[in-house]
């Protein structure tokens, strides 16, 4: 089932939502302030060493290259 991380655009909270359809995503509201203006982030798992570190980020910069360019 996807869980899926947010952030609220509102009060800034980040909270993860399970999310079974495109259609129920619009439903999504932030459990603090209640607010509909949320963006989904993206969670990206690097592993270094046998180590691994999860990295949220917002979901408009899945399309940036490293670096910033």
């Amino acid at each position: 089932m996807p869980i899926y991380p947010y952030i609220c655009q509102n009060c800034g909270a980040t909270f993860e939502e399970l999310v079974l359809s495109s259609q129920s995503q619009d439903k999504v509201t932030c459990p603090s302030c209640g607010s509909k203006k949320i963006e989904k982030l993206l969670s990206r798992v690097a592993g270094l060493s046998g180590t691994s570190k999860t990295e949220t980020l917002p979901a408009s910069a899945a399309n940036c290259k490293p670096g910033g360019t």
